[in-house]
């Protein structure tokens, strides 16, 4: 199987997670059905997913790093957590089963940041944004047409677990595809087999060298093994009869915090690679720019899709169209995400798409807290959610591919270097002077799930702040799309004044580089380009 069959498995699986046509009725199932009341539902229920989901965050980066996981293995856990939700909601009839689904559900979600590293993992570096737009056409899609065939069925007199049953026939299907995806990553990755015979032939030089990187990866691989199990020798550890403690200290207490203290120093000579690639990436100027954006969008976002309804109660506005607005605010941001894939002005230009994006979503949400006829209500909030969708696909890729490109692509913990077609993008783009002569590369791994999860932790952990205080000072339902409002504006305005004094201060250090590199050119011809200019570094887009 190529390329083209792993990134159909992997739309599919996008397309069937998403579909559950059961969600705008969980609670009138769970109370008409299950017998439990709302009371229940709302406190004892529907908090325990908010609890879980740092925590399942948490858990999916870590577990994208294991040795012998990877990503395939995540998105496959979690589509397994998401068909025993299934089961669950629909055939279990007691509190406990029902709270056990929500932890379950939240697994389920926070396993989605392994999707897009298995995107850059299966395109080529030309493709990625295409891919990566269509990846969230599919999701908005499966939306749209889950809610839309829900309204039917219940519109036809459909009984409720009827329609709970399409939910558990999809999330089957689904862990199907994640089990193919695999299997298909198993067979497929950095296999020779699977180079283009046309590539190959046409680059028999890079083929050998590609074949050369394999080796060399395995060999660093284990000295790495050999490092870290050196290290853990070296690690201080005590006996149980060793004569050194604090004083006031008894000898049980005494080794207790001996062994916490030495286990600690273990995780930390085993977690400095991850530790490394991790700081690495966010020192990547446009990853940064990014992740304070999805900190304030993030939060608005979730501001804005918890309370538009009950501010329309609060407007006074009683017939409302909520259904039908669902349905059209996914199908038109796939439409919109799916159009921006084309856009070469959207492969780079961070710092115009942020700050233009933040003062644009502030005023959507001002004129929200403004609107007073249900007409104009829906316009923002449908402009509000189309901006936000295109943009997220916007920020995935860009975040996917400087984290991708400044590792020299994406590897599977313990596994080899990326594949033939990568290494031959990376040569086209990163080759300097000299025959045979290759840009210095960072000696990590992109770890992209971890990064993205990382900042889903700090996405929402703002979102519990914000939802914290203004529950505290602000009451007024309008006042807290003011106060988010006019929150985003201040924050592009200060991005805005860094973005100035970043231009100003990297435009110095170039002329001042470039200066040095004239006045040191050889008599041969070379190059005076500095190797901080060079496309491989993190930095690269720092100019633009």
């Amino acid at each position: 199987m190529g390329r083209r069959q792993g990134l159909a498995l992997l739309l599919l699986f996008t397309f069937g997670s998403q579909f559950k046509p059961s969600e705008p009725f969980l609670v009138d199932y769970l109370v008409q059905r299950k017998g439990l009341t709302n009371q229940q539902v709302y406190g004892s229920i529907f908090p325990i997913y908010v609890y879980a989901r740092l925590p399942c965050t948490a858990l999916v980066g870590v577990a994208a790093e294991l040795p012998g996981c990877g990503n395939t293995i995540v998105l496959a856990l979690g589509a397994a957590a998401s068909l025993l939700t299934s089961l669950l909601t629909r055939f279990a009839a007691s509190l406990v089963a029902q709270q056990a689904s929500q932890v379950f559900i939240a697994l389920a979600f926070s396993s989605r940041y392994a999707l897009f590293a298995v995107v850059f993992k299966l395109t080529m570096p030309a493709e990625q944004q295409t891919t990566v737009h269509n990846v969230r056409v599919a999701e908005l899609l499966s939306n749209c047409l889950s809610a839309l065939l829900g309204e039917l069925l219940r519109d036809g007199q459909v009984p409720l677990p009827t329609v709970f049953s399409f939910d558990v026939v999809s999330q089957a299907l689904t862990l199907l595809f994640a089990g193919l995806l695999h299997v298909h990553g198993t067979a497929s990755s950095n296999s020779p087999s699977a180079i283009p015979r046309s590539r190959s032939m046409e680059r028999p030089a890079l083929l050998e060298h590609w074949q050369q990187q394999q080796l060399q990866q395995q060999q660093q691989q284990q000295q790495q093994q050999q490092h870290a199990r050196h290290c853990l020798q070296l690690a201080p550890t005590w006996r149980r009869g060793d004569d050194v403690r604090e004083p006031g200290l008894s000898a049980a207490q005494a080794n207790r915090r001996r062994s916490i203290h030495t286990l600690a120093c273990r995780w930390l000579v085993l977690s400095k690679p991850t530790l490394t690639d991790m700081l690495f990436s966010f020192r990547i100027r446009s990853v940064a720019w990014w992740t304070v954006w999805a900190l304030a969008m993030s939060t608005s976002h979730g501001i804005a899709l918890t309370y538009w309804q009950a501010l329309l109660r609060e407007k006074n506005i009683t017939r409302n169209h909520n259904g039908y607005l669902l349905a059209t605010m996914y199908f038109l941001s796939a439409a919109l995400t799916a159009v921006s894939g084309w856009w070469t002005f959207l492969r780079s230009n961070h710092s115009v798409l942020i700050i233009g994006s933040l003062l644009v979503a502030g005023g959507m949400l001002c004129m929200l807290a403004l609107a007073s006829t249900e007409l104009t209500f829906y316009f923002w909030l449908l402009l509000f959610q189309c901006c936000f969708e295109v943009l997220t696909a916007v920020a995935t890729f860009q975040v996917g591919r400087a984290v991708t490109e400044a590792f020299g692509g994406d590897r599977e913990p313990c596994g080899s270097t990326s594949s033939f077609d990568q290494q031959l993008s990376a040569h086209e783009g990163t080759r300097t002077t000299g025959a045979g002569a290759w840009s210095g590369l960072p000696q990590g791994r992109a770890r992209l799930t971890l990064v993205l999860s990382l900042t889903g932790i700090l996405s929402g952990a703002a979102g519990i702040i914000s939802q914290a205080v203004m529950g505290t000072w602000i009451h007024l339902l309008s006042g807290r799309f003011w106060a988010v409002g006019l929150g985003l504006q201040a924050l592009a305005g200060v991005m805005l004044c860094v973005g100035i004094i970043e231009l100003c201060f990297f435009s110095q250090t170039i002329r001042d580089a470039r200066s040095r590199g004239d006045a040191g050119r050889t008599a041969d011809g070379g190059s005076a380009e500095p190797a901080t200019l060079r496309p491989s570094h993190a930095w690269n887009n720092a100019a633009a």
